[in-house]
């Protein structure tokens, strides 16, 4: 993000303030660096005097007023100084209105008016879920999980010793004290969800191991928020079973606002029912209504990845992995490379791919979608120094 600046127009009069949107407003044609402000952005009341939109990414943009000349896009609902995009306010009453040109920061962080960039309106989702995800919003950046920087910052309180893996102790204890200390609310320190929150994760996993790493942490954040926030609701409605039909589902999406017919009840709680069991516990029933609401998650990577990719970029052209060989210090055997032989070939055979998958993830480190000597050598340096 930059600081928008320059003689990009001159400055009208400042518009008047309006009221809430009834529309949804869809951003299309920004592409390189800043592609991520492309999407739906669903109203979501006032900011200050104006209207404002979140994005369905669950790494939202807003959409919002600066109460001066502008409308922003941007990763904070803040006072607009630092954003992705703005377009001058002309009086009309949504950014989708104005004349334009949208105005965005370059990949080499100039200002520069960007006539692809398109915003227009349509009509609110009538998705249910996208109703819940929106209604809960603002619940979602209270407890600091809708915001990149936010995690990282509760993953580096939370991985004390930099190894990049937290255990279900670690993360309880992070709970307690944010719970505690009031930055989150009571009713996420809920013992048996949060177990079942970390379980889920876990058997999300591609590794195999019973730890949680950074790439997997915000699901395990999303899991505990809708873990915890479901449980008084799935009790109430299980009747102090420990499973729920189709019937107690559809009680049990009406308290969470979600109104659906017998066949819509019947066909969504298909969904959840994953073994066709005609049941749903706790732990399958939270899953889903977290799939629903929140399908993506963002792999941990922060600002000061994104640095270390460049940089790894930059050693790429200055000599490759030669600085970083020769690291195994103790004599190797055989018997070393047999057991990272079939640690190899399990992850080679995870269905679907999955191990694979990750394992791109991980050597992917600048998440190009292509991989250069310098990201192999780090891959296999960080995670197989033999």
């Amino acid at each position: 993000r930059g600081r928008p600046g320059g003689a990009v127009s001159p400055a009208p009069r400042r518009g008047a303030p309006r009221g809430p949107s009834d529309k949804a407003l869809i951003v299309r044609g920004s592409v390189g660096k800043y592609a991520l402000i492309n999407g739906t952005y669903e109203p979501m009341g006032v900011h200050g005097a104006f209207p404002c939109w979140v994005s369905r990414s669950n790494n939202p943009c807003y959409i919002f007023h600066t109460g001066k000349t502008r409308w922003v896009i941007s990763k904070e609902l803040d006072d607009g100084t630092t954003c992705y995009a703005f377009i001058t306010d002309d009086g009309a009453p949504s950014p989708a209105g104005c004349r334009g040109p949208w105005s965005r920061c370059n990949d080499r962080d100039e200002w520069n008016a960007d006539p692809a960039i398109k915003c227009s309106e349509q009509a609110v989702s009538s998705n249910p879920f996208v109703r819940i995800r929106m209604g809960l919003e603002d619940e979602m950046r209270k407890v600091k999980i809708a915001d990149e920087k936010d995690r990282q910052m509760l993953w580096k309180k939370l991985d004390k010793n930099g190894d990049g893996s937290v255990d279900l102790a670690e993360i309880e204890s992070l709970v307690h004290d944010l719970c505690k200390s009031g930055v989150w609310p009571t009713w996420l320190n809920n013992e048996a969800a949060l177990e079942k929150a970390y379980k889920a994760t876990i058997e999300e996993s591609i590794d195999g191991d019973d730890k949680v790493e950074k790439e997997e942490f915000h699901a395990l954040l999303l899991n505990i928020f809708w873990f915890g926030k479901l449980a008084e609701i799935f009790h109430d409605i299980a009747q102090n079973d420990e499973d729920i039909d189709s019937g107690e589902f559809a009680q049990g999406m009406e308290k969470l606002g979600v109104r659906m017919t017998p066949a819509q009840a019947d066909e969504q709680f298909k969904m959840f029912d994953k073994d066709g069991s005609g049941i749903v516990n706790f732990a399958e029933f939270c899953a889903g209504v977290r799939a629903q609401v929140c399908p993506d998650v963002s792999d941990g990577r922060g600002d000061t990845d994104n640095l270390k990719a460049d940089m790894h970029d930059l050693v790429e052209k200055h000599g490759g992995g030669e600085a970083t060989s020769g690291t195994m210090v103790r004599k190797k055997t055989f018997g070393d490379f047999d057991k990272l032989e079939k640690q190899l070939k399990a992850i080679a055979n995870e269905p679907d791919m999955k191990g694979l998958k990750k394992m791109w993830r991980r050597i992917d480190f600048n998440g190009n979608n292509k991989v250069s000597l310098a990201e192999i050598d780090k891959w296999v340096v960080e995670n197989y120094p033999l």
